[in-house]
């Protein structure tokens, strides 16, 4: 049966539990010479703030400070009948008669306590911010990773497809203009086979950069969308598509073939996608080495 909870909040707080646990032990007949040693040594150790409770079961006394819980010692007296009621009620009546001083002290310890807790929990709550940002940008660098071809860095065909779905709905709800332009690297093969794949791959980067210096950050999307085949998602219309694909020709020195179509209402990304296409197999048949601007009848 539970006799008392009492918190430990000022120094003069152990002395006052050790009296109460002596008046206990007094009433249920238990040697208080032989408990007050150990009692003592127990509440020394006990840290402030901490929560307390004196509790007779199975026979024995028994006072629980946090998580550790001491015997102290047999009763001489039966749990059973209302003499144990009565005793708790008299310990309970004892630890809420507090003189002003020890009211007042107990009181500024607490407001420590709450203190403490306080800057405690303002800690945590900083660490677990920082820990979520942290998480937050590997998982925006997971996806980034997921979205990116290793050589060129440009965005590769899973995440085109997704961007230019997303466009095209986009841009057909807002009324915008949308274009899309296909980059075919001239004689690809042979600069493989004649100077050997590092230089195969430099071409590569070198269209890639031609690329981002061409088109806007953030805004438009470029993307290696397979072999020596790129892409851009360009949000402007073909007079605007037409100066980026000079631009492009003139940074690969006219090694690159272009296609360009605009979106028409109604679009989906496959119709958008096979007139771009055809608009790049006009210019290689026109001679490579340029552009050509898909117009719907």
């Amino acid at each position: 049966m539970k006799l008392l909870e009492y918190t430990l909040l000022a120094e003069p707080d152990r002395q006052r539990l050790a009296r109460f646990v002596v008046f206990a032990a007094e009433r249920l007949r238990i040697s208080p010479f032989r408990l007050l040693p150990r009692l003592l040594a127990i509440l020394d150790e006990a840290a402030l703030p901490q929560e307390a409770c004196l509790s007779c079961n199975g026979g024995h006394l028994e006072l629980r400070l946090g998580a550790r819980t001491a015997l102290l010692g047999e009763t001489g007296v039966s749990e059973q009948g209302s003499g144990l009621r009565g005793l708790a009620s008299e310990l309970k009546a004892m630890a809420e008669s507090l003189s002003p001083e020890l009211l007042r002290q107990r009181n500024r310890e607490a407001e420590r306590a709450l203190m403490r807790a306080r800057v405690a929990m303002q800690q945590e709550l900083q660490e677990l911010e920082a820990e979520l940002q942290r998480k937050r940008a590997e998982l925006s660098a997971s996806l980034r990773r997921a979205e990116t071809d290793a050589l060129t860095g440009l965005l590769n065909r899973g995440a085109f497809d997704l961007r230019l779905n997303e466009a095209i709905r986009r841009c057909q709800r807002q009324k915008e203009p949308l274009s899309l332009m296909l980059f075919d690297l001239d004689y690809f093969k042979e600069i493989n086979d004649e100077l050997g794949h590092q230089a195969g791959d430099e071409m590569l980067k070198k269209m890639a950069q031609a690329l981002r210096d061409s088109v806007r950050d953030d805004v438009d999307h470029c993307c290696r969308f397979g072999g020596d085949e790129f892409a851009c998602i360009l949000f402007a219309d073909l007079q605007v598509a037409q100066r980026i694909a000079e631009r492009v020709l003139d940074e690969m020195e006219g090694r690159v073939s272009i296609g360009v179509a605009r979106m028409l209402a109604g679009d989906t990304l496959e119709a958008l996608l096979r007139r771009a296409d055809e608009a790049l197999y006009a210019a290689k048949e026109a001679g490579r080495g340029r552009y050509h601007l898909y117009r719907a009848a």
